[in-house]
């Protein structure tokens, strides 16, 4: 199994940060967070006309591949942009069943 140390997360953001988007990673993750480093410059000049861009490399807890996770970021101007990854509590997750609505009051009857 792939370590993942880290991540490239780009953020553009209008004049006011009130609406920000992602733009996509050249490489979705890095096993040494010196590799990510290394690629911000060229990330940042990939994506340099952008208005108000945030590009930060986000470690990754190794213990997190052990967890369903999500990215939580945010950007402000005294802070620019934060993120980090974030274990999912479990009763956020949702799962989806191909059981038809007939076979499931079946299995719910005693």
């Amino acid at each position: 199994m792939e370590h993942i140390a880290a991540f490239i997360l780009a953020v553009t953001c209008s004049g006011d940060l009130k609406d920000c988007r992602e733009l996509p990673a050249p490489l979705p993750v890095y096993e040494l967070y010196e590799d990510c480093a290394a690629d911000l410059p060229a990330v940042r000049k990939r994506y340099g006309k952008h208005e108000n861009l945030y590009v930060e490399c986000i470690e990754v807890d190794p213990m997190l591949a052990e967890v369903d996770s999500e990215i939580v970021w945010d950007v402000t101007p005294e802070h620019g942009l934060t993120a980090s990854v974030e274990p999912i509590d479990d009763e956020e997750v949702l799962v989806a069943s191909r059981q038809s609505r007939n076979e499931e009051s079946r299995s719910l009857q005693p």
